[in-house]
Order: C-alpha cells, then structure tokens, then sequence
C-alpha cells in the first residue's frame, strides 16, 4: 500500500499498524506539521480545555519543587524514570513531614491486591506467583511449594502482571528485599525500573 504525504506530497509506504490513517511521511518536517494540525484540531473541538489552568498548576509546581518534568529529570541525572519519580515523591514527603504533616508508618501507603505474576529471576527461568500487596514504592508476592524461580536478596527479578480492571499489563524490574519462607516463599520487593505509563497506572490504581 502506497499513500501521498499530505504535507510534502512525496509517496511513502504508511506504518502497518496505522495503515490509510496516516497522512505524514517519515519526514521529520511532515511529522511536525502533522502533530501540529492534529493539536490545532483538537483544541477548536475543545476550546477553553486549559483556560484558568495553568496558573493554578504553575503555582502549585513551584510550591512543591515539580518543576520539572520527570523526563527531564530522568535525562539530566541519567537516571531510570522510575527511578527518578520514587526520588521526587520521596523528597516531597520528606518536606511534608518537616512542616508538620503526621509521618505515615510506611513510606508509601499499600493497597490489598489478589493477581497473578509472572516472575523471570536472574537466571531466565520464569515461574507463576501471587500478588497480596502494592505500592508506588513495591510489591509483595508469594510463590507455592517448589517453585523453579530463582529469588535471593538483592538478585533483580522481573515481574509481569496486570492491575484489577486493568486491561494492559504492568512489567517491572523489582529488587527483593524480605524473603520468609513457610511453606509458601513470600518476598517483599522494591521497584528498580518500569515505563512512565505504568507508573501512571499504578498511581491511579492506588489512589482510588
């Protein structure tokens, strides 16, 4: 299948997944115009989405100190996004809690979950376990008797799951931190990496 470029008007081959929808070439120009029309477009379909926004978001970024984006963040310290977002909530409960705000007894708050994982350990071999607990800053998972999955303390694991009601899977790079053993092998981890839209996810499953 060939198209036109609706910008530069040269024939591309359009992406598989996009098909006859796409209208901008690989051309770096086409695609900026393309992203421009498709913002413009939206915006006459949603007039005032953002009027008497900004200023209240500008001001409450500035209070807080998140006036940077965490993709700038991640890029500066050259650092995971992840990563960097664990830090940033973690200094802002630090100020929270130097102004006064009650010290919760976690340092992030734990939400109950019932979900399957898939676990790959450090050797490759990939087992099934249970999900009881997360939050933004782990998990907390057991497996059954004899399980293949290689866990020790400080030996990154990769975990697979999906959130309830959640209709795309979450997978993060998890670091164990507490392992007790009676015969079913539960392991408390914290997260070292995922991507910036699970993260998001995550945060509005736990806020809920």
């Amino acid at each position: 299948m060939v198209k036109r470029c609706s910008y530069c008007g040269r024939y591309f081959t359009p992406d598989s997944r996009v098909k006859e929808r796409q209208k901008a070439c690989r051309n770096p120009e086409c695609r900026k115009a393309r992203k421009k029309e498709a913002q413009r477009l939206w915006y006459d379909k949603n007039p005032g989405y953002f009027q008497g926004r900004y200023p209240y978001v500008k001001a409450w970024r500035e209070r807080e100190g998140l006036c940077k984006t965490p993709e700038k963040v991640s890029g500066e310290k050259r650092r995971p996004l992840f990563s960097c977002n664990e830090n940033t909530l973690y200094a802002h409960t630090e100020e929270r809690e130097s102004k006064g705000v009650d010290r919760e007894k976690r340092r992030y708050p734990r939400k109950k979950i019932s979900a399957p994982a898939l676990v790959r350990g450090p050797d490759g071999v990939v087992d099934t376990g249970m999900l009881h607990d997360i939050s933004l800053g782990g998990i907390r998972i057991s497996f059954p008797p004899g399980f293949q999955c290689r866990v020790a303390k400080d030996c990154a694991i990769s975990v697979v799951f999906t959130l309830p009601e959640g209709e795309k899977a979450l997978s993060a790079e998890c670091l164990p931190r507490h392992i007790h053993s009676n015969g079913r092998t539960t392991v408390g981890a914290s997260f070292i990496d995922t991507d910036f839209q699970g993260f998001q996810n995550l945060q509005r499953y736990i806020m809920k």
